[in-house]
Parts: structure tokens; C-alpha cells; sequence
């Protein structure tokens, strides 16, 4: 998704919009969450490989499609690894933070958890943009 900024709107101003955006969807993902099951780390990381794996395929292809080299895969695969692990590491600390100070507990860390996501997003984006 691309953000459309108008001239004159300052960093500050993007970074908040990510954050509180970030911080919505958790808040979303924390108020509306029951465990169902036990955390499993072992869950986070082989979802995550998964989807770093399918996704460095996909923009390898892609590159090969449009006469591109793919060239960095092993760093990219890396850097989606890392954002995937992150939010599915998220997703099961709710579990953790439910455990410890249920609904109310699940709620706060997702909110924070979210808007650190955002920030990272925004950080990302303007590193891309700049």
C-alpha cells in the first residue's frame, strides 16, 4: 500500500499515521483474541521460513519474468524472515500476555506491538522512498 503524502507534510507526520495505524490493527488483533491453543515458537519460526521462502520465490520470478536479475535473494530472504518472525512472534505473545493479565493485558501488548510494527513500516518506507 502506498501512502500518498501531500507537499509539505513532514516525516513526523507519516510516521504517526503508520503508528497509530499499526497501533489500531493491534488493538484489533488483542480486544477480539481467545486462546485456542498453547504458544509454540517452533510454530513461529516454520511459518515464518515458510512465508520468507514463498515470498523471495515470488519476487525472484518475478524478476526473471520482467528480464531483471535476482540478485540479493539470500539478504531479502533474510529481511522477510525477520519481519515475518516479528509479527508471528507477536501474534503468539498475546498468548503470554493473556495468560498474565487476560483480555485487558492481551489488548495493551497488541496495541504496543502494533504500533511498533508501523513504525517499522514507516521506517522501511522511507527508506524505499528516500
Amino acid at each position: 500500500m502506498k501512502v500518498k503524502f501531500k507537499p509539505g507534510m513532514g516525516t513526523a507526520v507519516s510516521w504517526q499515521r503508520y503508528a497509530w495505524i499499526g497501533a489500531a490493527l493491534g488493538l484489533y488483533f488483542g480486544l477480539f483474541f481467545r486462546p485456542l491453543r498453547e504458544p509454540s515458537l517452533a510454530l513461529v519460526i516454520e511459518l515464518s521460513l515458510l512465508a520468507a521462502m514463498v515470498t523471495v520465490v515470488i519476487r525472484a520470478v518475478q524478476a526473471r519474468r520482467n528480464g531483471d536479475k535476482a540478485s540479493g535473494l539470500l539478504r531479502q530472504f533474510f529481511a522477510y524472515w525477520a519481519q515475518y518472525a516479528f509479527f508471528m512472534a507477536m501474534l503468539e505473545g498475546r498468548h503470554l500476555a493473556y495468560a498474565w493479565g487476560g483480555k485487558v493485558a492481551s489488548a495493551f501488548f497488541a496495541t504496543l506491538m502494533g504500533a511498533i510494527s508501523g513504525l517499522w513500516y514507516g521506517y522501511t518506507q522511507q527508506k524505499t522512498r528516500d
